[in-house]
């Protein structure tokens, strides 16, 4: 008796595992080259709703403060944090506003059209995804350190931080060679 088989090997055993998925359209806005992985991880769980804000943390805690620990005003949800909360808007505002100009926006959906919105400058669009990726894991941290009793840091102190970390993150691309993003410092010194 013969067997039609495929040989043994990592790719062809993962396939028998693995769960089949639609690629989910904004993926690219998510994954790009010279990504910081800690950074497209929390945006990508940010994407699926599934980071642990008040709104999703009642339904199995009812004896929790909901009220947004950045604003202290509405309750936390994804949407509110990323960005109709105060603080969060003045943290996207400064830091894209002079990229996208007439296009600035604040509201999760739009942000994610513009991400995906290929028809705009190379060097534009990384500058964009990086920063929103980079803005929006910093303000979680900070929105995890307010909650749990730490120093609270004002909103211009965090534009600084996430500046500097996108200006160190191009720098390193140049070092390593990705011409393809050449400009990027120039871009984002301009946007300032």
């Amino acid at each position: 008796m013969q067997r039609a088989t495929k040989p043994l090997s990592h790719h062809n055993t993962w396939q028998l595992i693995r769960k089949e998925y639609v690629k989910q359209g904004w993926s690219k806005g998510v994954w790009f080259k010279y990504d910081t992985p800690k950074y497209s991880f929390h945006v990508w769980t940010a994407m699926q709703d599934r980071l642990s804000t008040c709104d999703r943390i009642l339904k199995w805690n009812p004896a929790i403060d909901p009220t947004c620990v950045l604003c202290e005003q509405e309750m936390e949800t994804r949407n509110h944090l990323f960005y109709s909360c105060s603080y969060s808007r003045e943290v996207l505002q400064k830091l894209t506003k002079g990229l996208l100009l007439g296009r600035y926006t604040e509201k999760w959906e739009e942000i994610g059209t513009l991400l995906l919105d290929e028809s705009q400058d190379r060097v534009k669009l990384y500058l964009l995804r990086y920063t929103f990726q980079a803005a929006a894991h910093s303000i979680w941290r900070e929105r995890n350190c307010r909650r749990h009793g730490e120093k609270h840091l004002p909103h211009t102190l965090l534009v600084k931080i996430i500046d500097k970390n996108v200006r160190n993150r191009l720098s390193t691309i140049k070092r390593q060679g990705g011409h393809k993003l050449e400009g990027g410092l120039r871009m984002w010194f301009g946007s300032r």
